[in-house]
């Protein structure tokens, strides 16, 4: 199911913005903590003015192994975290 959802969520955001990738600078790099989704990972670090959609997308794709294993993380996982 999450990999249905990852899916969905990387062809809507690849919809909304043409399908075109983005220039990302990463900030930093996040430790996944028990309890934390992609969804909330980019809840807690979403820009100001910023579609949360287009950041998720924005993650996974500074984030490639986030698409290689269905958007699943687990406590210990590192996620280069874009600006």
């Amino acid at each position: 199911m999450r990999a249905i959802i990852c899916a969905g969520l990387i062809a809507i955001a690849a919809i909304s913005l043409g399908g075109m990738k983005n220039n990302v600078e990463v900030a930093e790099t996040y430790i996944v903590k028990s309890g934390d989704t992609i969804w909330s990972v980019s809840e807690k670090f979403l820009p100001d003015g910023k579609n949360i959609l287009e950041y998720q997308y924005e993650l996974v794709d500074a984030n490639p192994e986030l698409k290689a294993n269905g958007c699943r993380i687990k406590p210990g996982d590192k996620i280069k975290i874009v600006r």
